[in-house]
């Protein structure tokens, strides 16, 4: 390995770890609920609350994320505040309006399962995995084309039915650093948000591609 190949990798790597480190400066609010409080249906309230303005940090991630297998190159700490503050107000409803249905959907789930309601437990988990198809091509779309909430909308239905194999990848591999988390918060917390956002983007550009086609035609 050469200098040259030395130098990309470093640089590889620092701009992760910095990307991360952004990510997790601008959700301070949740660890800190997170290490006071084990996540619990008593605690979940003091979740929400600690979420609400998760939204814009999670679209400028994958704004990021995108520009990076997009172009090759970015600035991890002046594109992602950039992106934070141009996608802030809708990023932030359309997070708010997500996490109030994920976290009544959640609650019936345990409800269900309490009552031990398996057809009705199904029903809800399916709307569940909808509902996060949505979520994220709106997350994804809202960083990489400038849009209002009604394309948001049209672009997600439109998605969750000609692209359901590349969001269950997206979504498989969200699931899966989650499962990580569990087992090694410390590579989350290092540079794995960095990484599920990259994976993600590198999952969905394919989509991205095809809805710049099918609404700019």
């Amino acid at each position: 390995m050469n200098s040259k190949n030395i130098y990309q990798l470093v640089s590889v790597v620092s701009d992760t770890f910095l990307l991360n480190l952004n990510f997790l400066l601008a959700n301070l609010p949740l660890w800190f609920v997170m290490l006071l409080l084990p996540f619990s249906l008593e605690a979940i309230f003091f979740y929400y609350l600690a979420l609400i303005f998760t939204g814009p940090s999670l679209v400028a991630i994958l704004f990021v994320a995108g520009k990076w297998i997009r172009e090759k190159s970015y600035f991890p700490i002046k594109d992602f505040w950039r992106s934070y503050r141009q996608n802030f107000w809708l990023s932030f409803f359309q997070w708010w309006l997500y996490l109030t249905i994920f976290t009544i959907l959640f609650i019936d789930l345990f409800y269900m399962i309490e009552r031990q309601n398996l057809l009705l437990f199904g029903i809800i988990s399916l709307l569940f995995f909808f509902c996060v198809m949505m979520y994220l091509v709106g997350n994804v779309v809202l960083g990489r084309f400038e849009v209002g909430g009604k394309t948001l909308v049209k672009m997600g239905l439109y998605c969750c039915f000609h692209s359901f194999k590349e969001l269950f990848f997206a979504i498989s591999a969200m699931v899966g650093f989650i499962a990580l988390s569990y087992i090694q918060p410390g590579i989350a917390f290092l540079m794995g948000f960095s990484i599920v956002a990259y994976a993600m983007m590198y999952y969905l550009t394919p989509m991205l591609i095809r809805l710049e086609k099918e609404f700019t035609s």
